[in-house]
């Protein structure tokens, strides 16, 4: 781009060779954005030209360029921008404010700054000047740093280079600031550096023609060298060799050793815990494991010295000797991991491994067993620097709902698998091609085996373990969404964030076309079908989004341990659960009393039933302002609520079926429940009977089979004598009446062990007009409302008991 000379004139850039632009002019992406040259990407829908404009990516938005990327004015970066060649910031520089800049090439030339907690990627940084500050990070991942012009890292702020580092600038590292370099530092020509800071270099430190004042806290893994400059600030109580035999020029210089090291800054965590992370071999010496007795990671016999790892040590794995094996059910913590070429570190099905540090396993492998009744998590905080294997075994003749923890999971190592996408709400067979099954880290997937193959079948991904955080676009429909981790999920993490799709997720851990889906609601924190918080590693999750664009977000936090798949851990008296039954298989529906309830539907709180829809349907739930759900939070209870159930039943499964509550000794035990069949008029009292059985003779769809009546007890109006508790409950000589208005009819019910077919019934609208009177002789009446009045009057009269019932219409949603 030609160097244009520019005059700023009353809210103008004029440049001097004739054109005139509006200073405030710029480039603004859209929300979630998408790709560079695409003009949806962009507000106006304009693909950005013209290099003289700012360039803005906006909070929530994400841009993505798969070219070489070169721009003259200021970039800033609120949201995310990812570019997947070189990068190169002109006289505007650019600016990451709070937002991230991935670049998998080389950041070529220009002023970066990063601010307000941004993070910053690049592979490489081979020229130009860096301002990181508040709390920013600065990686650059695989190479070189090379620094041309006066750069700072203020307080609060890390710049961490994975390979040398080469200063011919002057760099200020702040009081609270850091530099990390995992390879050698090289300092020469005219050059300036202060450190007020810490610098941590792993391998050796050259220091020529140029001057270094260190008031803040050096530390070298390797050699150091200086000469043909100053460098003072130093002593033996900021400036520490930490190897065991360093070569100093000159041989007089004076330095800490590590027992300096580990005494002078024995207060000081933050250092001790950054020196110990990046350079751990040498301040935290590993455990050394030789497999001289068997491949127990638990026996001591198979580590030098006897001492089996905790969590605080580092761990190095040789080739001699047996390979470890961490069994079923075992969790192990170690700090950082190290591996000789050739070793093999196998988790079986359900172990748990966490490692806080980082893992270095070049030219070694880490397989992680799993089937889907018994998960295996594997969880690294830090980094890993190669391949890891994760194998599963897969039950035949069904399809399971899958995601995978590694990049480069190719279809050809699914054999003959039958593998399934989700493209615009509808199945598509990935077919053979490798590249689709790679192309996000958060799209599940449908796997199945045929049954012809005879026994259960494993499946083995290898690639670079899913360690980072991750986020999708999407639109209104239903999703497939993978846990991209090896670990398990934690639904209520803030870590996790859905956009604007139902606070619901729904798996299934049977299989595809399993009877039901275990569901749970993150607002209530409730499940029904022993869903839990927790989503398995390797397992993919529904969700439903309503709206036409939102972003899905997952970052590392959400990952967890759990112990296989769980339970429901929530236990609450004030949820019901009642399960529909047939042999071994079931679907539960919850209903749950609270002051976050309502009476009509509420997306954060209530959980859309998600419907199988095929000859071997076992589904239950209730129906709420028109939609049918498998979580039902209703308000508190007052004295009486009634509750209609309704189910559907596949062709290929009627026959008998028991309904019941499975919960019912752990529920309010104030509240006596009823179950009514309305097909039979039976009435059972669930605190007596839990279960009941019926019969289905023949498929069903949205049938309101059932009623629930829950009685609390209530105080009686006091007497001249005293007051009194009593608890209405149906009887010979009380019956109970209550009546409830749904879908535009009024449902009037009569619990009583004698019924004798007599109801009268009279409905009013809000003015007091009788809009009908009837006679009925079923238990269960419904009665037609009035359309020009949403508050009616029923009145019910039965064995001379005469009550009334003032009724509010639902709002249908």
């Amino acid at each position: 781009m030609k160097k244009a000379t520019l005059n700023v004139l009353f809210g103008c850039v004029i440049l001097m060779f004739g054109t005139t632009v509006d200073l405030f002019s710029q480039y603004s992406s859209s929300v979630p954005g998408g790709a560079y040259d695409q003009k949806g990407s962009w507000v106006g829908n304009e693909v950005p030209s013209e290099q003289y404009k700012t360039l803005t990516i906006a909070l929530n938005s994400t841009i993505t360029i798969n070219d070489d990327f070169s721009w003259g004015a200021n970039v800033t970066v609120n949201g995310a921008f990812i570019a997947k060649s070189n990068f190169s910031a002109g006289y505007g520089g650019v600016t990451v404010a709070g937002g991230s800049l991935t670049i998998s090439g080389a950041f070529g030339s220009g002023n970066l700054v990063a601010s307000s907690g941004a993070v910053v990627k690049i592979k490489t940084f081979d020229a130009g000047t860096f301002d990181v500050k508040d709390v920013s990070r600065l990686i650059v991942e695989d190479g070189s740093c090379t620094l041309t012009s006066h750069s700072f890292i203020r307080n609060g702020a890390t710049v961490e280079i994975y390979g040398d580092f080469n200063l011919i600038s002057e760099l200020v590292v702040e009081q609270g600031g850091a530099l990390i370099v995992h390879g050698n530092f090289n300092a020469t020509n005219n050059w300036a550096m202060n450190i007020e800071g810490n610098v941590v270099v792993t391998g050796d430190f050259t220091a020529k023609n140029g001057t270094i004042h260190a008031g803040g806290n050096v530390v070298i893994g390797g050699d150091f060298s200086t000469g043909g400059g100053s460098f003072g600030g130093t002593s033996n109580k900021n400036f520490y060799l930490l190897g065991s035999d360093p070569v100093v020029v000159p041989s007089n210089w004076k330095y800490g050793e590590l027992s300096d090291f580990t005494k002078n800054e024995s207060g000081n965590d933050a250092l001790l815990g950054l020196v110990e992370t990046v350079m751990p071999d040498l301040v935290n010496p590993s455990i050394v494991w030789v497999g001289g007795k068997d491949e127990n990671w638990n026996n001591k016999l198979n580590w030098i010295g006897n001492r089996v790892p905790v969590a605080t040590s580092n761990v190095s794995i040789k080739t001699t000797g047996f390979n470890p094996v961490i069994s079923t059910g075992t969790l192990v913590e170690v700090k950082n991991l190290t591996f000789d070429a050739g070793t093999v570190l196998t988790l079986n099905e359900g172990a748990r491994m966490t490692v806080t540090g980082n893992v270095s396993n070049i030219g070694a492998s880490i397989m992680i067993k799993n089937s889907v009744s018994n998960p295996t998590s594997f969880w690294v905080k830090g980094n890993v620097s190669a391949p890891v294997s994760v194998e599963w075994t897969y039950p035949l003749g069904k399809y399971i709902y899958i995601g995978h923890g590694v990049d480069n999971a190719l279809k050809t190592k699914y054999g003959s698998a039958l593998l399934y996408r989700i493209v615009e709400g509808k199945w598509v067979a990935v077919g053979a091609s490798p590249d689709v099954f790679n192309t996000d880290p958060l799209e599940g997937y449908a796997v199945g085996f045929p049954s012809s193959l005879g026994s259960a079948q494993a499946i083995i991904s290898t690639g670079g373990l899913h360690n980072s955080d991750y986020s999708m676009t999407i639109g209104n429909n239903w999703y497939l969404v993978a846990n991209p981790y090896t670990t398990y999920l934690d639904l209520e993490s803030s870590g996790l964030n859905l956009g604007t799709a139902l606070k619901t997720v729904y798996t299934s851990i049977s299989g595809v076309g399993s009877a039901y889906y275990a569901t749970y609601n993150i607002g209530a924190g409730i499940g029904v079908n022993d869903a839990n918080r927790y989503v398995a590693p390797g397992q993919s999750f529904w969700i439903r989004n309503y709206s036409g664009s939102s972003t899905l977000s997952i970052d590392r936090s959400v990952r967890a341990h759990a112990a296989g798949v769980l339970k429901n851990a929530t236990v609450s008296d004030d949820v019901f659960r009642i399960k529909l039954i047939k042999l071994d298989v079931s679907d539960e529906q919850a209903i749950l009393f609270r002051s976050i309830g309502s009476e009509d539907y509420s997306p954060v709180y209530d959980s859309e039933k998600r419907m199988v829809n095929n000859a071997d349907e076992i589904s239950l739930y209730t129906n709420k302002s028109g939609r049918k759900v498998a979580i039902n939070a209703l308000p508190e209870m007052e004295s009486v609520r009634v509750v209609p159930i309704s189910m559907n039943i596949g062709s290929l499964v009627t026959g008998d079926y028991t309904i019941k509550a499975s919960n019912i000794t752990s529920f309010m035990p104030d509240v006596d429940v009823y179950l009514k069949d309305l097909e039979t008029e039976e009435v059972i009292n669930l605190r007596e009977s839990p279960a009941y059985t019926f019969n289905v003779p023949a498929a069903v769809n949205d049938e309101t089979r059932f009623e629930l009546s829950f009685l609390k007890s209530v105080e009686a109006p006091k007497e001249e004598e005293g007051g009194s508790t009593t608890v209405e409950t149906p009887s010979a000589q009380q019956p109970l009446i209550t009546a409830y208005a749904t879908d535009g009819k009024a449902i009037v019910n009569i619990l009583d062990a004698s019924f004798n077919h007599d109801v009268a019934i009279e409905v009013y609208d809000a003015q007091g007009g009788v809009f009908t009177t009837l006679q009925s002789a079923k238990s269960r009446t419904e009665v037609s409302l009035p359309d020009n009045t949403q508050v009616v009057i029923v009145k019910v009269i039965y064995k001379g008991v005469v009550k009334s019932f003032k009724l509010l219409k639902p709002v249908r949603m």
